[in-house]
């Protein structure tokens, strides 16, 4: 198991501590999935704030040095790759609904900081391919998920990640999503 230390807040001096700790979770299913990581070429993973791809991204580079992280932002708010592009924090403005709500928001300076070292790229997806990735999700392999954790697919389907990668996990990282709505997804 991933030593879990709990600090409060996002304002921690120590880099792997302050991932592993606040993100013991995403970590420890990187952890749980070791013997696999290995011969991964990426792991593609939800991406708002940043934690979840950051916590992933340190443990991965201890367990598999070459698997790649590659975080996907939704293009209503693409904090990641934006404060990335530009070097510095950056706050994309949010609109009041989102089907992928769980990542909407902004990464913090050492989410941001962390970032660039363990994730290796950031892509963007538009809001209206996640709809079609929910979709899939549940006819194909009969799995609900909600909005941002169908960004992952939305990435692969959408032609975002690169041709040489092969062996790919993607993160499914949550299934809070009201029945109406996939009602609604599904008759579309």
């Amino acid at each position: 198991r991933v030593g879990v230390v709990v600090f409060p807040g996002t304002n921690c001096e120590h880099d792997v501590a302050w991932a592993v700790g606040l993100l013991g979770g995403e970590a420890e299913l990187v952890w749980h999935d070791r013997t696999d990581l290995d011969g991964l070429d990426a792991v593609v993973v939800p991406c708002g704030g940043g934690g979840m791809a950051v916590g992933l991204g340190v443990v991965a580079r201890q367990l598999s040095p070459k698997t790649k992280i590659i975080a996907v932002n939704v293009d209503t708010s693409a904090s990641m790759a934006l404060s990335r592009k530009e070097g510095q924090v950056m706050t994309p403005v949010v609109p009041s609904s989102t089907i992928a709500d769980s990542v909407a928001g902004a990464v913090s300076e050492n989410t941001l900081r962390l970032g660039q070292k363990y994730i290796d790229d950031v892509v963007v997806v538009k809001e209206a391919s996640l709809k079609g990735s929910i979709a899939e999700l549940l006819r194909r392999h009969r799995m609900v998920v909600e909005g941002s954790a169908a960004l992952g697919l939305a990435a692969i389907t959408g032609g975002l990640l690169p041709k040489s990668l092969k062996r790919v996990c993607v993160v499914l990282s949550g299934a809070n999503i009201d029945v109406v709505r996939v009602k609604d997804i599904v008759a579309h």
